[in-house]
């Protein structure tokens, strides 16, 4: 029977395996004896190709026919079994390979020196409102089918799937409408104020929802003309969030790609919003169907992630630190700089600023930055 003996323990072989590898590199390295090398993506090096003499001085550098061998020395920790429990190594080595997936999948390439500093913390939050958005989503969604007589046994003949059909067509094109006229009237203003239209975006998809939410029971009451009314002016706040939502979104990927990576950054965080809507719709689901009994726990359930919709969306807009200058910004540092001398960062500023509307004095000063001439011409 073979006998077996004791492999030392993984991370102390690993340490090993690695500072073994690391002095052949630098004293390859030291003699120019490497011909190509191997980076992984951090940066650190996976493998080097290397190539040996026959004896001749180290200070001179070798002729192409003096070359005699070249070799790899692969620089990585060995993971193979060596005795004893290897599944450990796997499940490491499985471990680092999902960890490496799930950063290609949902991280800008290069991440983090090719995104802002404040990328991560306002993606954190981000995602943390997202999921509160999705879960009430659900609860919404039923409330509206609930409205148009869906579940109700007493208004199953009145709730065809025509008339259901066209109260929600309707309702799509009030939304759309006001889309269109609200973009109109304020399209200028969504890249100097990315932040506050962001804020003002998850707003109206709050009041949006609430009135969603409310719509069946006003129809309860007052009839099915109320709860058309109110649905629709749920869908038009929820119209506003889109507009204000996507146009600020823009912007702000502008602010956070550093190495001409917009694109892929507006990818990430597609697929970002994509998971947060998946697991969202999944526990919304189940939310709505644990409170479907009860109108009061669907009320202090939907208020609750409310209340935490708002605070991670305050906490994300607070991480931002755009360093873009508008007008309220351009005064706070001048201000700053009459007063104390110095002017305040980016970051200094975003737990100053207003989240939501801009101070009356600075709206109203008169002054029209990048006006044109022909403007000026046209008012005087």
């Amino acid at each position: 029977m073979p006998r077996t003996t004791a492999s030392p323990s993984a991370p102390s072989a690993r340490r090993r395996a690695r500072a073994r590898n690391a002095a052949t590199d630098a004293s390859a390295d030291a003699r120019n004896e490497i011909v190509a090398v191997e980076f992984a993506p951090d940066g650190g090096r996976e493998r080097v190709w290397l190539a040996e003499t026959r004896g001749e001085p180290a200070e001179r550098a070798p002729a192409w026919g003096d070359w005699r061998a070249i070799h790899r020395l692969d620089l990585r920790p060995d993971t193979r079994a060596k005795g004893g429990f290897a599944g450990w190594r796997v499940f490491g080595a499985t471990q680092k390979n999902l960890a490496r997936a799930v950063k290609r999948a949902f991280l800008p390439a290069g991440f983090p020196a090719s995104v802002s500093p404040d990328y991560l913390a306002f993606q954190s939050w981000d995602t943390a409102q997202g999921l509160c958005s999705y879960v009430r989503g659900a609860l919404t969604t039923q409330a509206l089918l609930e409205g148009v007589g869906i579940g109700d046994t007493e208004a199953v003949a009145a709730a065809t799937a025509a008339s259901a059909t066209a109260q929600f067509v309707l309702r799509d094109v009030v939304g759309s409408l006001g889309a269109v006229l609200f973009a109109a009237s304020r399209g200028g203003s969504f890249d100097a104020y990315a932040k506050q239209w962001r804020f003002f975006a998850d707003c109206a998809n709050n009041l949006g929802m609430l009135l969603e939410l409310l719509a069946p029971s006003l129809g309860a009451i007052y009839g099915q003309t109320a709860f058309f009314l109110v649905a629709c002016l749920g869908s038009l706040a929820r119209a506003l969030c889109g507009v204000a939502g996507g146009a600020s979104r823009v912007a702000l990927t502008r602010h956070f790609a550093r190495a001409h990576n917009a694109a892929d950054v507006a990818a990430k965080e597609g697929s970002q919003e994509t998971a947060a809507s998946v697991i969202g719709s999944l526990i919304g689901v189940l939310v709505a169907r644990a409170t479907d009994a009860s109108h009061v726990a669907r009320w202090v359930t939907f208020l609750a992630l409310t209340a935490a919709h708002v605070f991670c969306n305050a906490r994300a807009a607070r991480s931002l630190g755009v360093d873009a200058v508008n007008r309220h910004r351009a005064l706070s540092m001048l201000d700053a700089f009459f007063h104390k001398g110095e002017v305040p960062t980016p970051i200094e500023m975003a737990k100053t600023e207003p989240l939501l509307f801009v101070p009356r004095s600075v709206k109203d000063d008169g002054i029209a930055l990048g006006a044109s001439l022909a403007s000026v011409d046209a008012e005087t």
